[in-house]
């Protein structure tokens, strides 16, 4: 899906653009991709299932912009792909009123309200495609990702016991989260 562009000044002074990837972008997203998941162990991924190449990354952006029920917000600051966030709509009748999202931004651009304004942005986006309903999932200990969910107004309403296996071997629930819109 495409939208219009926005634009907006940080707390550090700096431009953020939030914008539909290019196809274009492709070599950028894979290297945020890597570095996003090497810097959290509360990402679903880690650095070395990050293996797309360039051209299934170019194949991957063509798509989610020419669905109607998928949208992708990729976030710049001063040329640098700061992070990214992803909707996608459910599309069978009885579900199509749901959407899942998730977002992923860069260690070194947390803090400065890029995640909110993503997150503002997937609301709108989730209204504009008639969703009622948005859901995510939360590695237990997220507690950043969880205050800032909560503040846009998700609340748990179930939990996916050692959903995820860290590296190490040890085990995180996922947190199960939804907003009403």
């Amino acid at each position: 899906m495409i939208f219009e562009p926005r634009q907006w000044q940080l707390k550090d002074g700096r431009t953020c653009l939030m914008r539909p990837p290019l196809i274009t972008d492709a070599a950028g997203m894979l290297q945020t991709l890597r570095a996003v998941s090497s810097q959290s162990s509360f990402l679903l991924r880690v650095p070395e299932e990050c293996v797309e190449t360039e051209q299934e990354e170019a194949d991957f952006l063509t798509r989610m912009r020419d669905d109607s029920h998928r949208a992708m917000i990729l976030a710049a600051v001063d040329g640098d792909i700061a992070g990214s966030a992803l909707l996608s709509r459910h599309t069978r009748a009885k579900t199509r009123h749901r959407c899942d999202i998730g977002l992923a931004l860069k260690k070194e651009y947390w803090h400065l309200g890029i995640g909110s304004s993503m997150m503002e942005l997937l609301i709108t986006l989730a209204r504009g495609m008639g969703c009622l309903v948005m859901e995510l999932e939360c590695v237990q200990g997220n507690e950043r990702a969880l205050r800032l969910y909560e503040r846009f107004g998700f609340f748990i309403f179930g939990q996916r016991p050692q959903g995820v296996r860290q590296p190490d071997g040890t085990f995180a629930d996922e947190i199960l989260m939804q907003k009403r819109l």
